[in-house]
């Protein structure tokens, strides 16, 4: 009965939200051999502030983590506010 929980940036509307979920929902039961209906996925909209918690509690450093990512969050965010995290 596997799970996926999808977080990324707010502003996407539902109906590619739901097509991303049925997209996984069929590759994950192809994957596994496992029917479509014992997989479930969640998508959580998060906001700039927000990600910053999942990349420090949810990706950096996570040993189970199998595909990490490929950016900085801290350099991301400087880039994309022109602020240190957690600074002013």
């Amino acid at each position: 009965m596997p799970h996926i929980t999808v977080k990324l940036f707010e502003g996407r509307d539902k109906d590619t939200k739901m097509k991303l979920a049925k997209a996984l929902q069929a590759e994950l039961g192809r994957v596994l051999a496992c029917g479509t209906e014992h997989v479930t996925v969640a998508v959580e909209d998060q906001n700039l502030e927000e990600w910053g918690n999942v990349y420090d509690h949810d990706i950096q450093g996570n040993p189970n983590l199998l595909l990490p990512p490929s950016y900085d969050w801290d350099a991301e965010y400087l880039s994309m506010t022109g602020k240190k995290r957690g600074c002013c």
